[in-house]
């Protein structure tokens, strides 16, 4: 991401809260670790800042900072209380349009990657990755819960959800319930524990010599 797309991201934001009294913050995630902005008064972005000087990490995210340069940048996460985040995303969406791919897995914060940076197109690239080192054409599968799970869930060729995940990914695929273990993992009190929801699309995926689907 461009040093200069993200300071002016980080710049809105805190200038919205700062106006609204609004308890939202920033946070840079890069190939060199997690910086929070320092102005920010939402709590979990301090927790952030502490956990970020726990791990000796010296740089913070500052709107003016030019120490962004000197990093590979990859996401812009605006943490807050649910509420808040609902009146910030569209703002920053409609400032910034097609400039960012937005989406959320939390009610508490979204997230903002690259334009056209989302777990599908990492899908599609490891899927480029298969074909070209191994030379055969890859089966992929995909399971998520949340809207940053969308774009992946698309992209498989099998795509699967847990049955408390959001109703947005469960309508958006064809999908039928399947029984599963639950695992010594699952909560027995988790409708999780006994449910999943697949989704096989694009193309069969097992065939027999004839081509036809075998069961």
């Amino acid at each position: 991401m461009e040093p200069a797309l993200v300071r002016a991201v980080v710049r809105s934001v805190g200038q919205y809260a700062r106006a609204h009294g609004e308890e939202v913050g920033v946070r840079v995630s890069a190939a060199e670790g997690i910086f929070p902005d320092p102005e920010s008064r939402n709590p979990y972005i301090r927790k952030d800042m502490q956990s970020a000087a726990c791990s000796g990490a010296a740089l913070t995210v500052s709107p003016d900072g030019e120490q962004m340069e000197e990093l590979h940048l990859y996401k812009i996460v605006v943490r807050g209380e649910a509420d808040a985040i609902a009146r910030v995303r569209p703002l920053v969406e409609a400032e910034f349009g097609t400039a960012l791919t937005y989406t959320s897995s939390h009610p508490r914060f979204f997230e903002m990657n690259a334009a056209g940076c989302d777990k599908g197109h990492g899908l599609h690239r490891l899927a480029d990755w298969y074909r070209g080192t191994f030379g055969y054409e890859p089966v992929t599968v995909a399971a998520g819960n949340y809207e940053n799970d969308l774009s992946m869930l698309r992209a498989a060729d099998i795509a699967g959800c847990p049955s408390d995940a959001q109703e947005l990914v469960k309508t958006d695929l064809p999908v039928y319930p399947v029984p599963v273990s639950g695992g010594e993992h699952c909560r027995p009190d988790r409708e999780t524990a006994g449910y999943a929801r697949v989704s096989i699309h694009q193309r069969s995926i097992y065939t027999n010599e004839k081509g036809r689907d075998t069961p």
